[in-house]
């Protein structure tokens, strides 16, 4: 954001902060959806591909149910629905996670970054109004960025899945990826608000990545499905098409929901009462 800019922008008629936030962070939006929705195409179209190999692999550890398990695991079925679950909606669920730490970030250290938030902290506007339009930013883009890759997934699916998956649980899986990238979107804009100058981009990421390996490690040893609870991407892996949800699952679910929104609400009061200059 350039100072010069967002002098224009305090001059329109509508809010100041609107058309600005909205330009500024255009081109990341762009960039993450395509990026997101290109690889989910690419990889729900290596189905065919993949299950062939599958079933190579099936025959060739034939006998050997511990292998098959694992297999089915790491790659998915026969099965489009599992497969989707597996591979496809993780790239989905990774970028998606990437892209909502990042614009949380964003959203409020750009104003430090560039030095910007001289200005913008100094004009006719007060802080609760200024942070209401980055928070509605955060979401409108996080929701722009879900709708993208819910329709390149679904246009896959039909393309490659013969008809082979539940429409109606396809937009619950879509529903609850979407829920993870918000979640993880408002727990970066909660901290970005807390830390303030101290919140880096660099800071974002390990979260996601910290977050990322908790539940790698709660799907491949069962002694520690108790992590389930500590990361938003046990939504990313839930089975809607062939399995119930567990409780570590709904309780990460709700855990995950609630503790961003209270970080968010206590976040945005330290921020309207701290000096900024």
């Amino acid at each position: 954001m350039k100072i010069n800019e967002l002098k224009t922008e305090t001059k329109s008629k509508l809010s100041p902060l609107y058309k600005l936030e909205r330009k500024t962070n255009l081109k990341p939006l762009i960039i993450f959806s395509l990026l997101s929705a290109v690889v989910l195409f690419i990889v729900i179209a290596l189905f065919p591909f993949l299950d062939d190999a599958m079933l190579q692999l099936q025959e060739i550890f034939e006998g050997n149910e511990e292998m098959q398990n694992m297999l089915s695991v790491a790659i998915g079925t026969q099965n489009i629905t599992t497969y989707f679950v597996a591979q496809a909606a993780q790239s989905w669920a990774l970028v998606g996670a990437i892209y909502g730490a990042y614009l949380g970030y964003k959203l409020i250290c750009g104003n430090f970054k560039d030095g910007s938030y001289e200005i913008l902290y100094t004009q006719n506007l007060s802080r609760a109004q200024i942070l209401k339009h980055k928070f509605f930013r955060l979401i409108i883009n996080l929701l722009i960025f879900s709708l993208v890759n819910t329709i390149v997934g679904l246009v896959a699916l039909l393309i490659w899945g013969y008809g082979e998956f539940n429409v109606f649980k396809y937009f619950l899986y879509a529903l609850l990826v979407t829920l993870m990238t918000l979640q993880t979107g408002v727990l970066s804009f909660a901290l970005a608000t807390f830390a303030h100058k101290k919140y880096s981009v660099m800071t974002a990421m390990l979260i996601v990545v910290a977050t990322y390996f908790i539940i790698t490690f709660a799907l491949s040893v069962e002694s520690l499905e108790f992590l389930k609870c500590f990361t938003p991407f046990t939504i990313a892996y839930l089975d809607v098409f062939n399995a119930t949800i567990k409780t570590f699952e709904i309780i990460g679910l709700i855990a995950w929901t609630v503790v961003p929104t209270i970080l968010a609400f206590l976040g945005v009061k330290s921020y309207k009462n701290t000096d900024l200059m």
